[in-house]
This record gives C-alpha cells, structure tokens and sequence, in this order.
C-alpha cells in the first residue's frame, strides 16, 4: 500500500487516499465516512469504492467530500445543506454533487459550508447567515451557487463565516468581517459579495485563513490581517488588522504558512518561524506567554519542509525528520509520554524518511517510509484501532484494511 495523495483529520475523523482508494476511520454518527448502521468506524474501511480514482478530500467535523474521476460526491451531516442536494437530510452515503456543472478541481468546507471550482468557476452551498456565500437575503443555500462567474479560479478557503478565493491572481472576500479578516479597512461586519482585496499588491498566489485571521502571498511576500489578539500576525502588538499587512520581510523566500485561532507559523528560506500564543510552549520558547513578531521556532534545526498546528501543538518536518512541541495531554507528539514540551524535540527517530505530515487538534498523522503512523486521541477509533483510548508513541495504521 502506497500513501501518495492526501490524508485529512477533522474532529475524531480520520480519512486517506491511498493509491486512488479512498478509507476512513473514526467518527460516523452523522454518516460522514459512508458507513450505514455504524456510530464508529475502527478499522481503516473503503469508501466509494465503485466511483473511479479518487484525487482530494476534504472534510469538517461532520461532513466529507471527495473527487473522483473528476466529480465531486459528499456525504454526512446535511443540517443547513452543505451538501448541496436540494434538501436538508443526512445522507449516509457517497452522493454525487452538482453532476452537470464540470470537472471538479478544488473543494473547501466548514462546519456547514461548502465550496468548490468547477472548470474553473466557483460555487457554494449551505450556512450563509454571515453571507459567506456571496448572495444576499438567504440563511440556507441547499444547492450548488453559482459565486463568481470567472473562469480562472484557483484555489478558496473557507471558516464558518468568511470565505477568499483567488481569482485570476486576484484576492476576493465575503462574508463576517467583525474582526477586519477581509482586509478593506473597516470592520463593517457583513459583505454581501466578492469583494476584491489588497488590489494594488500584486500577483496572488496562495492563501490562508483560519477562523478570523487570514494571510496570503502576492509577489513572494507574505500579507495578513484580522485577529491579532495573541499577536498572530506578527506586527509588534495585539491590535486588529483592518488592511494586509507584510509579515516577515527580512526573512527570505516563504513557501509555507499555517494559521488557527491563536498562532501563525511559517517557512522561509528553511527555517520555521511563528508568533502569537505561546502558552504551551506551541512556538517553541520557554516562559514567554505571547510572541508579537515572528521568532524562529526550529531553532539550529534547518531544511524544514512542512508545518501543522492546532492552537497548542506544532509539529514540523526537517530534513525528513519529524519535531514536536507544545500541548501534550492526549499523547499527539508523540514523545512516549503526556508532558508538554516546550522546545521542538524529535519524533519516532526509528521510523525512516518522514515525508508527509497532518495533525488535529489531538491526533497526529504522519507518513515514514511509506508507512501511516498516527498518535494522540483514539477514543472514536480514528488510528484505526480499538485497542487504545489515547497512545503517546506513533503506531502503524494500516496493517489490516476493510476492502469491501
């Protein structure tokens, strides 16, 4: 078995692609992994199994979506019709969604919220109270939306009230703006379509958002506005942020960036760096309560290629070898203990080349020649076991397989 694509972890769920077959394990009670008549779902078990090459995933707490052979199909929790079926059941199974609109390249969902690009154009279904969705004067959208009629869509992201997509390199809002995460200068709370962002900063190419913060890269320089309680965004203090702001531009090349409620981390030239929260220890310094400007997280430890956090916890990898530091509680560093650390220390040093990298909230996933290992929370089965509540060392994941 080759793990090659993508592995997604949301709640107590936990779902990989594996040479185009796409498994689950975990949390089922709102039928978000497929499997009728069961609450959990232990063992690693096949999911539309007759629908062609699975490619992405994404999922929320209750809700997942998968491309396969270039259609999008959803199944789970469908309370505020994030699924996009005309009507506001749970559904069980996958479902194929929006069937006539074209190929499927993106996907990205919320709690209740769902978009995705079809020939590269953008749409959307579910919760849009915040008008999230772009359309005014409607709390639930239970069918595919037509948002932007561009045929150059790239990428979007989504949280549970505002939503950025990039367009033709161009950044674009909606949605809540209580906390300034659209970036136009103000605090007016609700916009009711596309807004275009940061219009005379360049070339959009990436983009991040997590709950009220939202970062993105235009030109090779790394831009961020909204919450800045914990001093996330990296600006010397903890003011909100109405306009994007550069982050880091002494720091060099950036190529990657991470972001939740309370911290921001990122890679440039090699070398992890962060600011915000600091409570745990997540960023890697001892006895410092909040970080406001970005300080280097690794270290003397260089060639750092991939980044994941939640609130408290960071994990990165380096030069094929996985760190830790942070909150600990549920075992997710995967240290044989439950301590917290509070500076990076390295992870399964036995286990090989680790190439690929997921994490959430108190599970960890990570790839090591080859081979699926997971640590932390298990109490729905989401290590694809039944043996262990919460485990603080990696253990192998895929040594049994439901393929039927």
């Amino acid at each position: 078995m080759v793990f090659n694509v993508k592995i997604q972890c949301s709640g107590h769920t936990t779902l990989f692609i594996a040479d185009g077959k796409l498994y689950g394990m975990g949390n089922n009670e709102y039928g978000q992994l497929g499997v009728r008549n069961s609450k959990k779902v232990i063992m690693p078990t096949r999911i539309g199994s007759d629908l062609g090459t699975i490619t992405d995933i994404s999922c929320s707490y209750s809700t997942t979506f998968f491309i396969a052979d270039g259609k999008l199909y959803g199944m789970g929790d469908n309370r505020e019709g994030q699924l996009g079926l005309g009507y506001f059941e749970n559904v069980p199974a996958p479902t194929c969604i929006g069937k006539d609109l074209g190929t499927i390249t993106d996907i990205s969902c919320s709690y209740s919220t769902t978009f995705f690009i079809a020939d590269g154009k953008l749409y959307g279904m579910g919760d849009n109270q915040r008008n999230q969705i772009g359309v005014q004067n409607a709390d639930d959208i239970p069918r595919p939306t037509l948002i932007h009629n561009s045929k150059n869509i790239v990428s979007v992201s989504c949280s549970s009230n505002s939503t950025f997509f990039i367009a033709d390199g161009k950044l674009y809002g909606m949605g809540d703006n209580f906390y300034g995460q659209l970036g136009l200068g103000d605090i007016f709370e609700r916009i009711h379509a596309p807004t275009q962002i940061g219009k005379k900063l360049g070339k959009v190419t990436n983009l991040w958002h997590s709950g009220h913060t939202t970062l993105f890269i235009a030109d090779g320089k790394l831009y961020g506005m909204g919450d800045n309680r914990e001093g996330q965004l990296g600006v010397k203090n903890t003011s909100k942020i109405f306009l994007p702001t550069q982050i880091g531009k002494e720091l060099g090349n950036i190529s990657d960036v991470q972001c939740n409620n309370l911290t921001t981390l990122f890679i440039a030239d090699g070398k992890l760096y962060g600011m915000g929260d600091n409570r745990e220890g997540q960023l890697g310094s001892v006895d410092i309560q909040k970080i406001f400007e970005p300080t280097l997280v690794s270290g003397d430890i260089r060639d750092v290629t991939n980044v994941a956090c939640s609130d408290h916890t960071t994990l990165f990898i380096a030069d094929g070898k996985l760190y830790g530091t942070g909150y600990n509680e549920d075992g997710q560093l995967g240290v044989g203990n439950i301590k917290g650390v509070t500076r990076p220390m390295q992870i399964g040093k036995k286990l090989g080349k680790v190439t690929n990298l997921w994490h959430s909230g108190h599970t960890t996933l990570f790839i090591a020649d080859g081979k699926l290992y997971g640590m932390g929370n298990n109490e729905y089965g989401q290590l694809g076991s039944e043996k262990f509540c919460t485990t603080s060392a990696p253990v192998q994941i895929y040594e049994h397989f439901n393929d039927k």
